[in-house]
């Protein structure tokens, strides 16, 4: 049987039974195959034990299960083993550690920011170099994965080093109404593995040595990069060595996928390794910036986009053409459809309502309405004046300043007619077409076998949910369908290009030149 296929159903097997628990599930099994450590936050009675317990029957081997709950008046003994009484009559401080967490290979610790000093140096040692110091020797143990619990945020500045070893950080809050219906309706219960489906140490082994020489592809390097300096500005504290166990882990997430190298496909786990506080919003937010910042696979389609316009503008072009005069000047169309050369047209508008039927007028035409529509004009010694609201002013120190300032500039609309070709000429245009539709279908063929190749492999992945698959597949998809649609209008200005008129009458063409 594949890893990956072992996997899955090793994590079906850790959340049965309970409702709303399988990323912790998966997550918890993530860690315990990379060798990390995980800590749950939540109130009593959502399963944070019963899952560490669970977690032991995931291995072939007999694995150890230890499980304690400190307090601050909680003992080394109670966690390391009693002192050795042989070891003491030869003067030798070791301790009887085997049924302890140093003999564990899964270990389950409950508040487990009620550390306190005389356990917390050897708990460092234990949790990130997986050795421990035992008389005048430091031995490996066997630990595959510590499971912490804890419904409070480490509270004093010596615990930060102990939490910074947990590389998975999950919630695990009550189940909602739905959730707790479901919950108390279920009849399925836990079945532990059979033996066939447990992880061997060969397994263990394969996932280490494969995930440790993985690629990393460059977007998931600036990824995390880019975590750091997210998570710097909202507060957040990861450490560099935080960093690197998150890319070692999604190295390892991409080797039980069966992947060639990590990519951001495996990036999903990031949101379960990089957040605070759990009192905020911190997880929320980081899967947020998460799901804005992860490139859903989607391809820059602008290059293609802008070769598909370039084609509509000169099919545009080909296909209505601005007519000309016999001496091949450009022919425009005036406001009331008259054929003009004149490209726009100057003047002003009388009134609001009053322009001219768009024609405009001219100074002497606007002059000579004021004159006829003001009443009790006079021409007092050949200087025209006007009576404006009761007061008579000059007629043109009037137009100077209630006209003149407001000259208005209008362009006319260019004279379109059907375009004339040679076959020859019509066939160059859509040759032109159709090597940009070749493009298109090629990069359509291109990003579809990607997302079937990505389909598959994230179909293959143990950890990531579907409904991130389908998230992390949607850019692709997005891709293909507006491929489709740049295709159909290539498709519509190739079968343009068979309307034209054409011609082997040589001063008919439209352009010779084309």
């Amino acid at each position: 049987m594949k890893l990956n296929e072992k996997l899955k159903k090793l994590s079906v097997h850790l959340e049965s039974g309970l409702v709303g628990r399988r990323d912790h599930a998966r997550m918890l099994l993530l860690a315990a195959v990379a060798g990390e450590n995980a800590i749950l936050f939540g109130p009593p009675g959502t399963a944070k034990s019963l899952l560490a317990r669970r977690l032991k029957d995931c291995f072939a081997e007999d694995v150890r299960y230890f499980e304690c709950l400190l307090t601050k008046f909680s003992m080394p003994e109670e966690v390391f083993g009693p002192v050795s009484l042989k070891g003491l009559e030869q003067d030798i401080f070791r301790r009887v550690y085997d049924r302890y967490m140093p003999g564990a290979g899964v270990a389950f610790i409950d508040e487990t920011f009620k550390a306190n000093s005389a356990i917390l140096n050897s708990m460092l040692t234990i949790l990130n170099e997986r050795e421990f110091d035992t008389g005048n020797e430091r031995i490996q143990v066997p630990l595959r994965c510590v499971v912490g619990a804890s419904n409070e945020m480490p509270k004093e500045a010596e615990l930060e080093a102990l939490y910074d070893r947990f590389i998975i950080r999950m919630r695990v809050d009550r189940l909602q109404d739905e959730q707790l219906a479901l919950y108390l309706t279920s009849t399925a219960e836990y079945v532990a593995p059979t033996t066939e489906i447990r992880l061997t140490k060969a397994d263990l082994d394969e996932v280490a040595k494969a995930a440790k020489t993985l690629p990393v592809e460059a977007p998931v390097i600036e990824l995390l990069t880019e975590l750091r300096e997210w998570c710097q500005g909202k507060g957040i504290k990861i450490s560099d060595r935080r960093l690197g166990k998150i890319k070692r882990l999604l190295q390892v997430a991409a080797a039980t996928s069966g992947r060639d190298s990590t990519g951001l496909a495996d990036a999903w786990v990031v949101r379960h390794c990089a957040w605070d506080d759990f009192t905020t919003d911190h997880a929320e937010k980081l899967a947020d910036w998460l799901d804005s910042r992860i490139d859903k696979q989607q391809h820059n389609l602008s290059g293609l986009r802008a070769l598909v316009d370039a084609e509509k503008k000169a099919y545009a072009a080909k296909a209505k053409t601005q007519k000309k005069d016999a001496e091949g000047r450009l022919i425009y169309l005036s406001a009331t459809g008259m054929e003009t050369l004149e490209a726009s047209i100057e003047g002003y508008a009388y009134s609001a309502k009053d322009d001219n039927n768009g024609l405009l007028y001219s100074a002497d035409e606007i002059k000579d309405k004021l004159w006829k529509n003001y009443p009790n004009n006079t021409d007092y010694r050949g200087t025209k004046q006007i009576n404006v609201k009761n007061s008579w002013v000059f007629l043109d120190s009037h137009f100077d300043s209630a006209f003149l300032p407001n000259k208005i500039k209008r362009q006319h609309k260019p004279k379109f007619e059907d375009g004339i070709y040679t076959v020859e000429q019509r066939e160059k245009f859509k040759v032109s077409a159709a090597t940009v539709l070749s493009q298109l279908e090629d990069k359509s063929t291109d990003i579809s076998q990607q997302a079937d190749t990505l389909a598959l492999s994230m179909d293959a992945s143990p950890w990531a949910p579907k409904e991130y698959q389908e998230s992390h597949l949607a850019g692709l998809k997005a891709n293909l369908q507006e491929l489709e649609k740049l295709q159909n209008a290539l498709q519509g200005i190739i079968s343009g290009y068979d309307k034209l008129l054409t011609t082997s009458d040589p001063e008919k063409l439209t352009d010779p030149k084309a």
